[in-house]
């Protein structure tokens, strides 16, 4: 791992534990993160995003969907750095997954994983910050972004 990877899992994991210490603390008014992580991973990577870009990373939104051989079907998010190294805040949402979506790690940077791999990508986006957000997305990012920058 780079000294640049290195410092992107410390915040990415400074990050997660503010988001958890938050909730803890019932400071999250947001019905989109009431079963976190579960759900979550969109939200959860604009935000993370977001924080990233005010330290001066940039990252892309990459959302996928698994398509089972039963029809069954769940989506996923995460960021991509430009070197194509993957941080996935919520890819712990599929721990009670049977294989193979089980995914049990809550922080993850590196390669793609054969998990990840699983997802076919719907849309790989430039995360330009929570202010190039239509309404309401905007104000509901916004007030989570300030409640959980105040368990950083």
């Amino acid at each position: 791992m780079t000294p640049q990877h290195n410092k992107i899992l410390k915040y990415a994991l400074q990050f997660r534990a503010a988001i958890d210490n938050a909730l803890e603390a019932n400071e999250v008014n947001s019905r989109t993160f009431r079963n976190f992580p579960i759900g979550c991973c969109d939200d959860a990577s604009d935000l993370l995003a977001q924080y990233l870009l005010e330290l001066g990373i940039r990252t892309n939104n990459v959302c996928g969907t698994f398509y089972s051989d039963s029809g069954e079907q769940q989506s996923h998010a995460w960021l991509c750095l430009d070197d194509n190294t993957y941080l996935d805040i919520t890819g712990d949402q599929f721990k009670f997954h049977k294989e193979p979506l089980c995914f049990s790690t809550p922080v993850y940077l590196g390669p793609p994983t054969p998990f990840h791999d699983l997802f076919h990508i719907e849309r790989v986006s430039p995360e330009n910050g929570i202010d190039s957000f239509g309404e309401p997305a905007k104000s509901n990012l916004k007030q989570l972004y300030r409640t959980i920058c105040l368990y950083l």
